[in-house]
């Protein structure tokens, strides 16, 4: 049995059918919409029924509930989640029947290649809520993107859609160096705090591996600049960084912040010109450097070319997003709760 644990460029040859253990997990739930666009056929399994389980087996998906060997019969490839214990039947069965696995983060790194633009969203916190956040700029643009998110977008209805565009967003989680999977296109480092040290061991391990995932890159790096662990892990590389943070020693950010209750009005500047004002229906500073680590990447990173409707598009030209557009999208990100999920070792967020 191949049990592929890094990324091959043929991962995915001679491979028509794909068996997902744990396919109730919101992060397994975005790859399998995103393959079965694609036209592989897919089954999966998992011990509790779900939402996400009634949208895949509305999508045509056989679901079973309960690991069982005979789940995995006839599939070319067994697709399992870092939860998944490593003596589950289903693993057992593979291994016996001679089917390739492969590691969800893996097949992640793979999918995400298919896409000419990928932007991944590293960052102890904050992740969920700026891949939502771009995700959401995309949409609106109508650009159609594709997008695997750690929590619940009610604009695309899930933790993430097929989109046919060729841009993908990924939330790109630092746990057990699993980000490591991705190239990013666009890459954006919102902090590092001293979180998983369980698996890391020390902070110089954990901001290692943040540079590593910094240096694949394959366009431009969005940097914190009010994060000092980030500033030092990135400043050194000698790669382009646009910063974002709350003061003018950043290349986008924020002036004449004002709180109001749970929102914040404020002005962002992107590289020292006015680019539009701000009122952002969610709570705390942090969203405020969420909401301008977003700003940054639409605005310095993505080509979005104008739409002749100009209802959907979201610019004027080439890297100038339209300042009003920008900020109605901001303003229609509401309430935030956190969410539970069994796939997940931390908590997210649910955007609504």
């Amino acid at each position: 049995m191949s049990m592929f644990s890094n990324y091959d460029q043929r991962l995915l040859d001679h491979v028509t059918k794909l068996h997902f253990i744990g396919c109730g997990g919101s992060g397994m739930f975005p790859l399998i919409q995103i393959l079965a666009a694609k036209g592989y056929q897919i089954t999966g399994s998992d011990v509790l029924d779900g939402s996400i389980i009634q949208a895949e087996r509305a999508m045509g998906i056989r679901v079973t509930l309960g690991h069982d060997a005979n789940n995995i019969v006839g599939a070319d490839m067994v697709v399992y989640s870092a939860a998944i214990s490593k003596d589950n039947v289903e693993l057992a069965a593979a291994e016996s029947y001679g089917i390739p696995t492969v590691e969800r983060s893996v097949l992640l790194g793979y999918v995400s290649r298919l896409y000419k633009s990928s932007i991944c969203v590293a960052g102890t916190h904050g992740k969920t809520t700026t891949t939502a956040m771009i995700t959401t700029a995309l949409e609106l643009a109508g650009r159609d993107p594709s997008a695997v998110i750690g929590g619940k977008l009610p604009l695309i209805n899930g933790y993430g859609k097929a989109g046919m565009g060729d841009d993908i967003v990924v939330e790109a989680c630092e746990f057990a160096e699993t980000f490591l999977k991705l190239t990013p296109y666009l890459s954006v480092v919102l902090n590092i705090d001293n979180d998983h040290l369980d698996y890391y061991g020390s902070m110089g391990e954990l901001k290692f591996a943040f540079k590593r995932f910094s240096l694949m890159t394959q366009f431009m790096i969005f940097a914190n600049a009010d994060d000092r662990n980030t500033m030092d892990t990135l400043e050194p590389l000698g790669r382009e960084l646009v910063t974002f943070g709350l003061t003018e020693k950043a290349d986008v950010y924020a002036r004449n912040i004002r709180r109001a209750g749970a929102a914040s009005n404020f002005d962002i500047y992107c590289h020292g010109r006015f680019f539009t004002n701000v009122t952002l229906h969610i709570p705390g500073l942090h969203n405020v450097k969420n909401a301008l680590a977003a700003t940054a990447a639409g605005a310095d990173g993505l080509i979005i070319e104008v739409h002749n409707d100009p209802e959907h598009a979201l610019c004027d030209g080439p890297q100038s997003l339209r300042p009003e557009k920008f900020a109605d999208m901001m303003a229609k990100i509401a309430a935030i709760r956190p969410y539970a999920d069994r796939s997940f070792t931390t908590g997210g967020l649910v955007l609504e």
